[in-house]
């Protein structure tokens, strides 16, 4: 009996550990959280650019930007495209830019969140420091 209880004891801690595990390692679902913990910065080259029109994807709409850096090529997600247009920061494919934000995963693949987007000496905040959006006003 003694043996059995033990048995079970162990395989419960096993199972909460399990779980435990495969719960920090899921990758977001539906739209991304801006998380200022894992905030980078990446700079590159502009390979692709992806308007996404609002609601209709899991993923937030607007802008997003493949951006090709000494290490990897990643996703970026910027921000709604008139909110760029409106502040003269429309990138274009072949741009150097420097990005700042949040490195997150969403579906299994790593993106990154803009909070700062910079190109030809200027800057832009997209978001605050908690990720809070530019564009929703004060």
């Amino acid at each position: 009996m003694k043996r059995n209880r033990k048995f079970f004891s162990m395989a419960a801690v096993a199972a909460v550990a399990v779980v435990a595990l495969a719960a920090s390692a899921t990758p977001q679902r539906g739209k991304p959280k801006y998380d200022p913990n894992a905030e980078v910065t990446i700079e590159g080259i502009v390979t692709e650019k992806i308007s996404v029109p609002w609601g209709s994807s899991d993923c937030w709409g607007g802008e997003h930007l493949m951006v090709k850096t000494d290490k990897e090529t990643i996703e970026v997600h910027v921000g709604p495209t008139w909110f760029l247009a409106r502040e003269g920061f429309l990138v274009e494919v072949g741009e150097r830019v420097s990005i700042t934000g949040s490195r997150i995963q969403v579906d299994g693949k790593a993106v990154i969140i803009t909070r700062t987007l910079r190109k030809d000496g200027k800057e832009l905040e997209v978001r605050a420091k908690q990720g809070k959006p530019a564009w929703r006003g004060k």
